[in-house]
């Protein structure tokens, strides 16, 4: 399963130990990155994170893909948010928010 942008807002289901990826699309070269604001580490577990350029070897500035594999670790209902900043600036001032609320059935 790949979760991307379109499903902000959406619950979406998975089962107990699935193992899926959150996809997220910004601009690189601007100083923005995605973070966490809200991963229940008793509920979802980070196996990795890669970003991907879009626009091919040598071009500076083109579209990024973040892509983050994410294991469900523990039966209930919970929530993943991430939000766009430039680290300089803070987390309290994005420019986009991203969140889903996750039911894993056992």
């Amino acid at each position: 399963m790949v979760i991307v942008k379109k499903d902000n807002g959406r619950e979406i289901t998975v089962r107990n130990n699935d193992i899926f990826e959150l996809q997220l699309e910004s601009h690189g070269g601007t100083g923005y990155i995605w973070g966490f604001e809200v991963l229940i580490p008793d509920y979802l577990e980070v196996l990795k994170g890669e970003t991907k350029s879009e626009s091919g070897t040598g071009m500076t500035g083109g579209p990024v893909t973040h892509i983050w594999t994410i294991r469900a670790k523990k039966p209930g209902t919970t929530e993943m948010s991430m939000s766009l900043y430039r680290p300089w600036e803070g987390k309290d001032k994005p420019t986009e928010r991203f969140t889903v609320k996750l039911m894993i059935f056992p």
